[in-house]
């Protein structure tokens, strides 16, 4: 018993900071709608005591959540998904920043000079960028699959917004296309490559796993003779 109720205390507790703040209520504001002190919320809170049954009810229905709520302890499952949606939320946000700071671009062209700019290129210059930021934050979190479609979107959209940019300046700047075409075969090959290695890497791994547990039940055989 002794070693439960510290547990079931701590896993309250932090349940119940949690709800609190998503419903945007103080400590105060939560104890006057239970008729209890701030005192005995900022306890429960920091998991030095537990209020009972009725209570943890009574809680469970101003925060809008069920009793089961204040209850249930995060699964290591469920703390992976939830790192794994922070991340991408974070990612999906930068490349948005992105596309934003385009806009931004696009509109002080149309006020500056509508006429003498072309105000259309802040959002094809803006795809390049989104790939590399997706890049950055793929080669910290992501899998390295991933890379390769990033990095193919990146030559091609790099080749698009030269182009466009270029059309006015240069003859035939379309051969960029060609550029990037050669490019991607060579990063497929490159890729391709790189598994082939991580592949192999990952055999000798499961070798040397192998190697070790037989060798272990050789020596625990030894062992009992």
């Amino acid at each position: 018993m002794s070693t439960k109720i510290p547990n079931i205390k701590s896993i309250v507790a932090k349940n119940l900071v949690k709800y609190r703040k998503q419903a945007n209520m103080t400590q105060q504001q939560l104890a006057d709608k239970i008729h209890y002190s701030d005192k005995a919320v900022s306890k429960w809170e920091r998991g030095e005591a537990l209020p009972d049954v009725y209570i943890m009810r009574l809680i469970a229905e101003v925060l809008g959540i069920e009793l089961e709520d204040l209850l249930h302890q995060e699964t290591s499952i469920e703390k992976f998904y939830t790192f794994t949606r922070n991340r991408l939320v974070i990612a999906m946000l930068s490349v948005l920043l992105v596309w934003l700071l385009a806009m931004i671009s696009y509109v002080l062209m149309e006020i500056i000079a509508p006429k003498q700019l072309d105000s259309y290129l802040a959002f094809i210059v803006a795809i390049p960028i989104s790939f590399i930021v997706a890049l950055v934050f793929n080669n910290l979190w992501g899998a390295r699959i991933y890379n390769l479609i990033i990095v193919s979107g990146l030559t091609w959209s790099t080749a698009l917004s030269l182009v466009c940019c270029l059309t006015t300046v240069a003859e035939n700047i379309w051969y960029l296309y060609l550029i990037a075409a050669i490019f991607q075969i060579i990063i497929i090959v490159w890729y391709l490559l790189d598994f082939d290695k991580l592949k192999k890497h990952q055999k000798q791994k499961q070798n040397i796993s192998i190697n070790d547990l037989t060798e272990n039940l050789e020596e625990e055989k030894e062992e009992t003779k």
